[in-house]
């Protein structure tokens, strides 16, 4: 499966929403969710950074939401990934790749 790819822009402020889906395709459910995180890590430093999600409703669509402010961000590319808690599991969605692009 290829990787998802973001590309934004330092300075960029912008809400960005996700289907979350198995590896057959299917949609999570996110019914008892207890959180849901972003984590992007640099290519060069390795600094890891890590924004709080929210779950749209209803949860069973398996959409969430997270908001990146980029002002401080340097451009470069990024490993990302979902990390998802539930009180019996934690799932992890990776293969996703940041590109910030610097501002012109």
């Amino acid at each position: 499966m290829a990787a998802t790819e973001i590309i934004l822009v330092t300075g960029d402020k912008a809400t960005l929403e996700f289907v979350l889906k198995d590896i057959d395709g299917e949609i999570i459910n996110l019914t008892g969710v207890s959180s849901v995180k972003f984590k992007y890590k640099n290519y060069v430093d390795g600094t890891v950074t890590t924004l709080t999600g929210n779950v749209v409703t209803p949860p069973t669509d398996g959409k969430v939401t997270f908001t990146f402010n980029l002002t401080n961000v340097s451009s470069g590319d990024y490993d990302c990934e979902i990390e998802i808690t539930s009180p019996i599991e934690i799932l992890t969605a990776t293969d996703i790749i940041l590109h910030v692009l610097p501002e012109l």
